[in-house]
């Protein structure tokens, strides 16, 4: 007499799990193996880090605020200075008035024969110059400003090369470079803009 034929039996492993499944026509279950699954792991938000820094504050005093400048031109403002040029408070106070002054007299220098012509002409200051008004003052005021500023924030950057760039090194040394040159060539515009002379890229000296 001959015995039922019995399919091998099937090893458990951790890994897989048996499932039942019958066969076609009524024969006998057999048990395949199957993968286990585990349930998808939740992955929780965790804290991100954020790339801005703060800018260093001003620390300048109000009554240290002001730069007398010389008789024709006007005083200028260093939180002023700051806000257009875009400089913190990297640069102390008493350092960015030393800076400011030595670039007030090199636009000081360079306006020299249009003040000369204009006081001669009468007028007493660089605001009384006849020139169309902007927000309600001369525009002569306004490229004055903007001259002083520029060559300002050229210095800046030319004397602090970690300030205003990134990178290590001499990459950050070519970059201020170059963003410096951009600064002067915008305060030379403003002097052309203030004379009516033709913008050239010379730069200021």
């Amino acid at each position: 007499m001959s015995r039922p034929c019995h399919p091998p039996a099937v090893s458990a492993h951790p890994d897989f799990t048996e499932s039942p499944t019958r066969a076609h026509g009524g024969g006998a279950s057999v048990r395949t193996s199957l993968p286990n699954r585990s349930p998808p792991t939740a992955v929780l938000p965790g804290p991100r880090m954020s790339a801005f820094i703060a800018a260093a504050p001003d620390t300048t005093p109000p009554e240290r605020d002001t730069l007398t400048n010389e008789d024709w031109f006007p005083d200028l403002s260093l939180s002023n200075l700051r806000e257009i040029g875009r400089i913190d408070g990297t640069v102390t106070g008493e350092r960015l008035r030393e800076l400011a002054l030595y670039a007030a007299l090199s636009i000081n220098a360079r306006l020299r024969e249009f003040r000369a012509g204009n006081e001669g002409a009468g007028f007493p200051s660089l605001a009384a110059v006849p020139a169309k008004r902007i927000n309600g003052e001369s525009r002569l005021l306004v490229l004055y400003r903007r001259a002083v500023a520029c060559l300002l924030k050229a210095d800046v950057m030319e004397r602090y090369p970690d300030f205003d760039s990134t990178g290590s090194g001499e990459r950050r040394a070519e970059e201020a470079h170059d963003h410096a040159g951009t600064w002067r060539r915008n305060a030379s515009w403003a002097v052309s803009d203030i004379t009516g002379a033709t913008r050239s890229v010379v730069e200021l000296i």
